[in-house]
């Protein structure tokens, strides 16, 4: 007899909380396809009560271990090993498959809409289309926002209804932070604190929120708070963290301090341009030109291809007149990046713009033409950037 059967007809769970904590033990033990067998059957037994739909529907969002086109959900139970189980095993149904959760959420929201932890749900589920990554990249434009507006409309109803849990917090946090909305987005995330959760990413990202609101202090040991949870941060984040301290440490005069966590920076991820201009900006305000020179060589030689380096170089040489550096620098490139088409489609776009802005519209023509035949090789015919080689102004960028 299949486990579900036999659990409906067991006297021990003729009440929902039984139900609920005979499937919590099960979810507890990796028995994710029993687990919803209970709470299936107990929908079946009970009705349509939130108190069992949810944590069903919890579990399929959690735990599903195949799902497809975001429709069909498929659960399964795992052995004390963490394998699955076998067909022969003593379990007769070890992967159960369930339809549509956001229709079923839908109906309990209309029958019970005081239920905070149902919009919830619906915004985990739009939310695991955004999030997942194959989706994420074939989703147009206007739907992603689409989705997102869904998540943000059942977060905020779900928060108005009083829920208030560190995964929703730090979503609406982030929704409100991106939208620079900081006074809003600070007050998500210092809810996290108020429920004493060690959430890294809330304090990386209340470290970000005080270094705009110029509280370096603050930024500083929220940022720490963040960094010592180390090993839980994904390494994006890590870096930004990482810069946020620095910058709040030159702010509160902590120049060396700054540096060593520049450096950090660098070596987590040598390509980003970011933390390389905070330190050229602060070795150009030394009259460290020398210095200068050596990291904007290490930056591009490390990342030839964002073009803020190279936006950078052209102040860097505009602010000193002189344009030799550049020009042994790009000489020294090309013998590195020949076989790298993009990569020489910036080098001689940039090697054009500095010509135009040193007065020979001529000279920087030609290198332009041969910046746009670089990038033909490697970039689709209407792209944005070789409509941009030689879109400049005199001075439009180095300002």
């Amino acid at each position: 007899m299949a486990l579900a059967f036999f659990l409906l007809l067991s006297p021990l769970l003729a009440q929902k909380g039984d139900y609920i904590r005979n499937a919590e033990t099960f979810i507890d033990q990796k028995k994710y396809a029993s687990a919803h067998s209970i709470l299936n059957a107990a929908i079946q037994d009970r009705g349509m009560l939130p108190a069992l739909i949810n944590p069903m529907i919890d579990n399929v969002l959690k735990h599903y271990f195949m799902q497809r086109d975001f429709e069909v959900f498929y659960l399964q139970d795992y052995s004390n090993s963490g394998r699955e189980f076998n067909f022969e095993s003593v379990y007769e149904f070890p992967i159960v498959a369930f339809r549509h959760p956001d229709r079923l959420l839908k109906k309990v929201i209309a029958a019970h809409p005081q239920f905070a932890w149902s919009y919830k749900l619906l915004g985990d589920f739009y939310d695991l289309q955004l999030c997942d990554d194959a989706n994420r990249q074939l989703l147009p434009d206007a739907l992603a926002d689409d989705l997102r507006g869904k998540v943000y409309e059942n977060y905020h109803r779900a928060v108005q209804l009083g829920y208030n849990q560190p995964d929703v917090n730090r979503w609406l946090g982030q929704y409100y932070r991106e939208g620079k909305q900081y006074r809003i987005a600070k007050q998500f995330y210092q809810k996290n604190l108020e429920l004493g959760v060690e959430d890294p990413e809330t304090f990386c990202r209340l470290a970000e929120i005080y270094l705009y609101e110029k509280q370096y202090s603050q930024a500083y040991n929220s940022a720490v708070r963040g960094l010592q949870m180390y090993a839980h941060l994904e390494p994006e984040l890590r870096y930004e963290t990482t810069r946020t301290a620095a910058l709040a440490l030159l702010n509160i005069g902590e120049e060396a301090r700054f540096v060593d966590y520049i450096f950090e920076c660098i070596q987590l991820f040598p390509d980003h341009q970011s933390a390389y201009i905070d330190l050229l900006e602060y070795y150009e305000s030394k009259d460290d030109w020398l210095y200068g020179q050596k990291m904007i060589r290490r930056m591009l030689f490390n990342n030839p291809y964002d073009h803020k380096g190279y936006y950078y170089l052209e102040k860097f040489c505009a602010r000193r007149n002189d344009y030799e550096f550049a020009d042994a620098l790009f000489d020294e490139m090309m013998g590195r990046f020949e076989h790298f088409d993009e990569a020489m489609g910036n080098i001689y776009r940039f090697r054009g713009n500095l010509l135009f802005y040193q007065g020979k519209p001529e000279e920087a023509h030609k290198i332009w033409e041969i910046s746009k035949s670089y990038y033909s090789r490697c970039l689709p015919p209407d792209s944005p950037l070789i409509k941009q080689v030689g879109d400049v102004r005199k001075g439009a960028s180095i300002k």
